[in-house]
């Protein structure tokens, strides 16, 4: 007997096609004009997220991770630096 092999994609692809939750949210999506339905009402999310008193702005982050100049990440270098400021 010959081994023929099986990749997860020949197993899963006799199941068939999508299911019903991921058709709606594939319909969300593009009535929200996203690319996908973790997307939607992102921006408010975001905003959200930031709002903790635990985590810092999106904008400290990317200043802080890879600003332009050297200068960009100097309040992370000061004594009084609190990331959750």
């Amino acid at each position: 007997m010959a081994y023929t092999p099986e990749t997860a994609q020949d197993v899963v692809g006799e199941v068939g096609g999508s299911t019903v939750i991921e058709d709606e949210a594939a319909a969300a999506a593009a009535a929200a004009n996203v690319s996908d339905p973790a997307y939607i009402n992102y921006a408010a999310k975001l905003t959200n997220y930031e709002s903790r008193s635990d985590v810092e702005t999106l904008a400290r982050r990317r200043a802080r991770e890879a600003g332009d100049q050297f200068t960009d990440a100097d309040f992370v270098r000061a004594d009084d630096y609190d990331p959750y400021a």
